[in-house]
């Protein structure tokens, strides 16, 4: 796959997809009760195999938030993220990434804020959330890729703190954060902006609704800024999603992407992907259909084939995950 990788630490060690899916698997369905107040436990972990022409991989995501929200809907609150991106391949070689998002949280009628080392309001919280034709490993791949500076900076071990709000304005959800990190022995600074609009339903979550965002970078004496815009459908059968980004891991690259997925039976889904990628001097076009099988509450088996234009044969991703 062509899309720019964000430079990754590696360490020598083997992916435990197995053992962490086998855990999530046994895991009460009540871990995914209503999470309006009190403790809270919301993420999803993946795994899977990769069997590409020459280049198989072994991988595994594990990305969720542990923690209190006040009862009542204000006062204090904490929150543990986790953020697990492992890879085992034949040619990519190994890489482990783990990073943490410790935070202390208070919230009212206006929203939320929370300080610590929040995600990044790009990262997570707004947006079409739709996988990659189900291909958690494309999702990886891409999450890592452009993803904010911020998350790259908490994956490869730098010290990060920050501070974040989210609310409402209407039937707006709108987010800000600001971050301060020490990469590479020098402090660089971020801000980030985030919405979701609905334009035809009374929420994000059902009909029309529009989403973007924004982060700027500065430190080392440069600055840069990356952007997403898109627009999102969903209904009960159908729905997708079209979405511009403008990167900021990679200057010069932006991605174009159209996602659709249907659902066939209350277990049964089939997503299709078709992305473009333009960098300076070069691009790529990459596309993928796959499916997700639901096999008890909140677990679910995958299957995708993916390719890129100048390839000979597609990629098979197989993978088994876990939404709570």
């Amino acid at each position: 796959m062509s899309f720019a990788a964000a430079t990754l630490a590696r360490q020598g060690r083997k992916p435990f997809a197995l053992l962490a899916l086998v855990f999530a698997m046994i895991l009460p369905a009540s871990t995914a009760a209503a999470q309006d107040e009190g403790f809270f436990l919301a993420g999803r972990l993946d795994g899977g195999y990769v069997f590409a022409e020459g280049n198989d991989s072994v991988y595994f995501t594990a990305v969720t938030d542990f923690g209190y929200r006040p009862r009542g809907g204000e006062g204090l609150g904490a929150a543990l993220g986790l953020d697990v991106r492992q890879l085992d391949a034949s040619v990519l070689g190994e890489y482990q990434l783990n990073g943490f998002y410790p935070v202390l949280t208070y919230e009212n009628y206006l929203g939320t804020i929370s300080v610590g080392n929040p995600r990044s309001v790009t990262d997570r919280g707004y947006g079409a959330d739709f996988s990659f034709a189900h291909s958690a490993f494309m999702d990886q791949k891409i999450a890592l890729s452009f993803g904010s500076l911020v998350q790259k900076a908490t994956l490869d071990g730098d010290q990060s703190y920050g501070i974040r709000y989210d609310g409402g304005f209407a039937d707006a959800l709108v987010g800000l954060s600001i971050h301060r990190a020490d990469r590479a022995g020098s402090p660089v600074t971020t801000q980030a902006i985030a919405f979701s609009l609905p334009v035809t339903g009374d929420s994000v979550e059902e009909g029309l609704s529009l989403f973007g965002g924004a982060e700027r970078y500065s430190g080392n004496g440069k600055a840069r800024i990356g952007y997403t815009l898109g627009a999102m459908l969903r209904n009960t059968k159908l729905s997708g999603a079209l979405r511009y980004r403008k990167t900021l891991l990679a200057p010069g690259t932006h991605i174009y992407e159209g996602r659709m997925e249907y659902r066939i039976s209350d277990r049964l889904m089939l997503g299709l992907t078709l992305a473009h990628e333009s960098r300076p001097g070069d691009s790529s076009d990459h596309f993928g259909i796959g499916a997700q099988y639901t096999i008890i509450e909140n677990g679910y088996l995958r299957g995708s084939l993916l390719k890129e234009a100048d390839t000979d044969r597609p990629a098979l991703d197989l993978s088994v995950g876990f939404r709570f």
